[in-house]
């Protein structure tokens, strides 16, 4: 079963608010990371996204919402658990695919200071509840705040 369950109106309230807190705290956590880790002229936020139209970025946000959480969180802990008895051993393989996923297109901080924390809270989010729309509508609530069409809305850039 890879939790595909209705989701009641206090749960739409707790995936809403917690999307947006992750969005929220987004921008605190790469400010610290890239005291860290300084820009390594891999991807960035707005140069991964500054030349795409709005249209396209929103279709990014709403597939990769779905498709990331299918495989990394719902499919990667319901099989492992089956095969091993294991659901913290899935959610940790699955962790560690959501992010070496990222490593390809995104810069070390916003690794570190993005991908590795919120994917976290993604996967803790569907071990504890296993509802893969909630973790979706979390997922794709994060986005709009820092994500592939951030450079449209009004959020603090955090880029240097």
């Amino acid at each position: 079963m890879l939790g595909l369950r209705p989701l009641s109106w206090r749960w739409v309230a707790f995936g809403t608010g917690l999307g947006l807190v992750c969005g929220a705290s987004l921008p605190l956590l790469a400010g610290v990371v890239q005291r860290i880790f300084p820009d390594d002229s891999g991807g960035t936020v707005g140069s991964v996204t500054g030349n795409v139209p709005a249209w396209l970025m929103l279709l990014v946000v709403v597939t990769s919402a779905c498709t990331e959480e299918l495989l990394w969180r719902a499919s990667a802990v319901h099989q492992v658990q089956r095969l091993t008895g294991r659901a913290w051993l899935g959610a940790t393989i699955g962790l560690g695919a959501f992010v070496l996923q990222h490593v390809g297109g995104w810069n070390l901080g916003h690794i570190v200071g993005a991908v590795l924390p919120i994917g976290t809270v993604y996967t803790l989010v569907y071990v504890w509840r296993r509802n893969l729309p909630l973790v979706i509508l979390v997922h794709f609530l994060n986005r709009p705040a820092v994500g592939p069409y951030r450079s449209r809305c009004a959020a603090p850039a955090v880029e240097r």
